[in-house]
């Protein structure tokens, strides 16, 4: 497969094509990211019942209000006291897991020898949740976008593109 210089050339466009869209659509997840921390760095903050009522008259926007709650209708589990606004109840196991251990040792007449044993630990297996922040974002929409304008590169060059010449 020869590369040829205009197959050079149109894939200099290509990635100059692709950084474009790739800073529009950057710069669109950047500005929905600035505008969600925009309304809790402008939220009022709520701490006497006076200003939280002319709050709910006014319809002030966005507010983090401090006081206490009670709940009108409470929910329970019959093996928790108490009563409470919202429950969550979550099973987990406690899970036997095995591992193979190599050691290297010496023995008394100098001698390095390695020993395998195999060893048992237990966890408890609890659901987890990962997420992105804002930051993260930003990077890995730039590596996914990287990746795939290099596959589209080396894709448009595998095409042998006679039609440029």
């Amino acid at each position: 497969m020869e590369i040829k210089k205009r197959e050079v050339i149109a894939s200099i466009v290509i990635i100059a094509i692709m950084l474009i869209i790739g800073f529009s659509i950057s710069n669109s997840i950047r500005q929905n990211l600035l505008e969600k921390y925009h309304e809790y760095d402008t939220a009022i903050h709520i701490d006497k019942e006076e200003l939280f009522r002319y709050g709910m008259r006014t319809s002030i926007g966005h507010a983090f209000a401090y006081g206490e709650l009670t709940t009108l209708d409470p929910v329970t589990f019959p093996e928790i006291q108490g009563q409470y606004s919202y429950v969550k109840k979550e099973e987990q196991e406690y899970t036997r897991h095995t591992r193979t251990v190599t050691e290297t040792y010496t023995d008394s007449d100098g001698k390095t020898k390695t020993r395998t044993r195999t060893e048992e630990y237990w966890t408890w297996d609890t659901m987890r949740t990962e997420r992105l922040e804002s930051g993260h974002q930003i990077l890995v929409f730039w590596i996914f976008w990287i990746l795939f304008t290099a596959v589209l590169v080396v894709g448009f060059y595998y095409l042998e593109n006679r039609w440029l010449d």
